[in-house]
């Protein structure tokens, strides 16, 4: 009996470690997907209203000739580069009071001000984050590409902002 117990209670503290473990890689998914706010609200109610946000700047940006570069490279040559690009794009928005709201294909959106309103100047943030891009990319080549330049487009607006949680997924 006393063996029976030994073995069920080592049983119960394994699966409590890896229950804890999910948990722990639940919430560092969470944190990826949606800002901290979002996702603890999200965590309490399980709804997240849509806010109005006075005053915040969103910025764009894509690749100059995407369309032609991947018609001439491999696909996984495409997302090397696109995976070494953004890797770098999303260290230096999170020195920036910036937030990236998502990426599709070559395409890269990015907000200040929103979820969190800033005391900081989020007009400022967008824009030096803009030119670190572009400085970084002044010094990246392709990595396939060896000795070619990558170009991008930035484009960025100030003013009010509805956000929100789309959907169920």
């Amino acid at each position: 009996m006393l063996q029976y117990t030994n073995n069920l209670e080592k049983l119960v503290k394994e699966r409590t470690q890896q229950l804890e473990e999910a948990q722990e890689h639940a919430e560092r998914l969470l944190l990826e997907l949606l800002p901290k706010s979002v996702a603890d609200e999200l965590k309490v109610s399980r709804r997240v209203d849509p806010k109005n946000y006075k005053s915040a700047t969103v910025m764009y940006s894509d690749v100059v000739g995407f369309t032609s570069l991947c018609s001439d490279s491999l696909p996984m040559e495409v997302v090397t580069l696109l995976s070494g690009v953004f890797q770098k794009f999303d260290i230096i928005i999170s020195q920036h009071q910036c937030y990236k709201v998502e990426t599709i294909g070559d395409a890269y959106m990015v907000t200040s001000g929103v979820p969190i309103t800033s005391r900081h100047n989020h007009v400022r943030d967008i824009a030096s984050v803009a030119i670190i891009m572009r400085d970084f990319l002044s010094e990246y080549e392709i990595p396939h590409r060896p000795g070619q330049k990558l170009h991008c487009r930035w484009g960025f607006n100030t003013g009010p902002v509805f956000a929100g949680v789309v959907g169920l997924n």
